[in-house]
């Protein structure tokens, strides 16, 4: 490809022909095609070339995930660039904004799951056999919690962005 595709490449490619770029949408493609080639960035929800191919067969294999790849972000020109001189940008969930944005997005997860906790307990509270009003009740109580849940929500996104700017 070009320097410019080179110098984006995920941090965790070892050094050589094949490279994993910033593109990666973690579909996984590359290692259910070549998995003795790569893996993935759990963290950071990407693949990156783990070993570089050593044998035709292996070779063979990438090519065929470098050709599969949705993104597109697989590439075979490594070799041509100087690893050393050239490092990689640090990947996004490595940056003080990735860090802030991921923490912020752990919150938003517990709190989804906190509601749908508590829609549950209604649901089984409830049940078939008690009155409408009773139901109703516990209805209007869970949006309130909802309501009271989604302004917590907005406070912390507008937190963030504050944050972050």
């Amino acid at each position: 490809m070009s320097l410019d595709t080179f110098k984006t490449r995920m941090a965790d490619n070892v050094a050589g022909m094949i490279y994993v770029g910033d593109q990666c949408l973690d579909c996984g493609l590359c290692r259910e095609t070549a998995p003795a080639n790569f893996a993935r960035n759990g963290e950071g929800g990407y693949s990156y070339v783990k070993k570089q191919p050593e044998t035709p067969e292996e070779l063979a294999a990438c090519r065929e995930a470098m050709a599969g790849c949705c993104t597109e972000t697989i590439f075979d020109d490594g070799d041509s660039f100087d690893w050393a001189a050239l490092p990689a940008p640090t990947p996004y969930h490595l940056t003080l904004k990735g860090q802030a944005w991921r923490a912020h997005w752990r919150k938003i997860m517990r709190l989804i799951t906190r509601l749908t906790l508590l829609g549950f307990t209604c649901v089984l509270l409830t049940g078939c056999q008690t009155p409408q009003e009773r139901v109703v009740g516990q209805m209007e109580k869970m949006q309130q919690t909802m309501d009271e849940m989604q302004r917590k929500l907005d406070a912390m996104e507008l937190e963030m962005s504050t944050k972050l700017k």
